[in-house]
């Protein structure tokens, strides 16, 4: 019950708070006020539990070789669950006049991003992957599967796809495909994938 009304307070702020600070919002005449339930769960939770969307991944993620890695409940796996539906609700805002834009200047990159899961549905634990390069098979230091995916910043473009492989924990954890995801994509889509341990950004 108290979270419910925490969920609620939180959905209410975020209501009216880009009314509070008209140095950081896009110049608009008349800015039309987003109705709370528009605003994505993920990002309500995130906020609920004081995590800055647009900022720096929270310190408790781990670090990894090119990527963070955070478990549920953590600062981390809520930062990492509200990028992927950040890109749709900055462009919600910005249809309303209310996108702050100092707030996006603070992220760290405008590129791609792959999210992995170990979950359905994009949840239990959370990879990060920034910038993934073209043609170089990505997987996780630890052995691990995903089973979903989603992407941040921005989505697969037509000429982009993720190849998706697997393989056994002691050999190539790159060893067999086993299905692609292909652009575009629409944001703020989980992808429901078979076990993967390893994923190709590919260009066409």
């Amino acid at each position: 019950m108290r979270f419910s009304i925490i969920v609620s307070e939180v959905i209410a702020f975020l209501s009216v708070a880009v009314f509070a600070a008209p140095n950081e919002i896009t110049p608009r005449e008349n800015p039309v006020a987003i109705p709370a339930k528009l605003i994505p769960e993920s990002i309500v939770n995130a906020t609920a539990l004081g995590v800055d969307v647009w900022g720096p991944v929270p310190d408790d993620a781990t670090k990894g070789n090119g990527f963070y890695t955070a478990t549920p409940g953590t600062l981390g796996w809520a930062w990492i669950r509200a990028q992927q539906d950040l890109g749709s609700y900055e462009d919600l805002l910005e249809s309303r006049g209310l996108l702050p834009s100092a707030a996006v200047e603070k992220r760290q990159t405008t590129s791609i991003t792959v999210n992995a899961y170990s979950g359905d549905w994009c949840t239990g634990s959370a990879w990060h992957f920034t910038n993934p390069a073209y043609n170089v098979r990505v997987l996780p230091s630890e052995n691990s599967f995903w089973y979903s995916f989603g992407f941040s910043y921005r989505t697969l473009r037509a000429n982009e796809n993720v190849q998706l492989r697997r393989g056994p924990y002691n050999g190539d954890r790159c060893q067999t495909w086993h299905g692609t995801i292909n652009g575009p994509t629409q944001a703020g889509i989980c992808w429901q994938i078979a076990s993967t341990t390893c994923f190709e950004m590919k260009q066409t």
